[in-house]
């Protein structure tokens, strides 16, 4: 395509293609001379525009990563990742029209290999970890900010909401036990004793993993508790703890390292 097509076809104006072509995002054919019109092949355009190029704003973006991939929920490891923002995630809109904003993830520094993980899941094309120190322990901390109006959307129509801490509702996407699995990784713990395994947020999103252990599990109810100003849902008994052990950590999912070590003790159990 040559420019004036792209600017007809995606208003992505010659500026910009001049500015991809300097930094290395697109390639000109071999047989490209100066001053001729820049022909850009359409299938590396496209791929270049899902990393770079917001469709609102028609701007370009300086960092890198697939702002399409909560467009749909179509894999196990799409609805881990929802579940995981869902519960460890935050949504920042800056403005009430919604156009702006980004969303974070932060985690404590042991667990920084997960956030590489996510850092894959997104094809972020560099390094997008940021670290810090917690100012009263000192301890490591792991972030992770990017910001894409059209995937805040995406998050936030799929039902993540800003500010939702003790608000968590259950995402309907077909694949429940990645999503559930996501959502412990963020908001769940397994006792190190390996008597316990539970997790705590909003009334309605515990209530319906409770449902789904029952319906799906056969697991009995479970009464669920307040915990501060959230609530609480907890498995004791080791038959129970093995099943979900069993059913949501099959092998190579995508899980949290210092909780699948947890898992596998729990298995070797049975």
């Amino acid at each position: 395509m040559k420019t004036k097509e792209i600017e007809e076809k995606y208003n992505i104006t010659n500026r910009t293609i001049i500015k991809w072509v300097k930094e290395g995002k697109l390639t000109l054919p071999p047989n490209w001379k100066k001053g001729l019109p820049y022909d850009i092949n359409e299938e590396q355009l496209l791929q270049v525009k899902k990393y770079y190029w917001n469709d609102e704003t028609h701007q370009s973006y300086q960092v890198g990563w697939n702002r399409e991939v909560f467009k749909v929920i179509d894999t196990p490891e799409k609805a881990y990742w929802l579940g995981f923002i869902n519960a460890d995630g935050c949504l920042h809109f800056t403005s009430q029209t919604m156009k702006q904003g980004h969303l974070s993830i932060d985690i404590g520094g042991e667990d920084n290999e997960h956030l590489k993980k996510f850092s894959n899941f997104i094809e972020a094309q560099q390094p997008i970890i940021q670290y810090t120190k917690h100012p009263d322990t000192g301890n490591t901390l792991c972030h992770i900010q990017i910001s894409c109006s059209s995937t805040l959307h995406d998050l936030y129509n799929l039902g993540i909401r800003p500010k939702k801490s003790g608000k968590e509702q259950w995402i309907n996407t077909p694949f429940p036990i990645d999503f559930i699995r996501g959502y412990i990784d963020g908001d769940g713990y397994i006792r190190q004793d390996l008597t316990g395994l539970g997790c705590v947020g909003g009334f309605d999103i515990l209530n319906s993993i409770q449902q789904y252990f029952s319906n799906e599990l056969k697991l009995k109810n479970h009464k669920i508790q307040q915990h501060g100003k959230i609530f609480r849902i907890e498995y004791r008994s080791k038959k129970d703890i093995q099943v979900i052990a069993e059913r949501l950590w099959y092998p190579n999912c995508v899980s949290l390292k210092r909780k699948q070590l947890l898992i596998d003790e729990i298995k070797k159990l049975s």
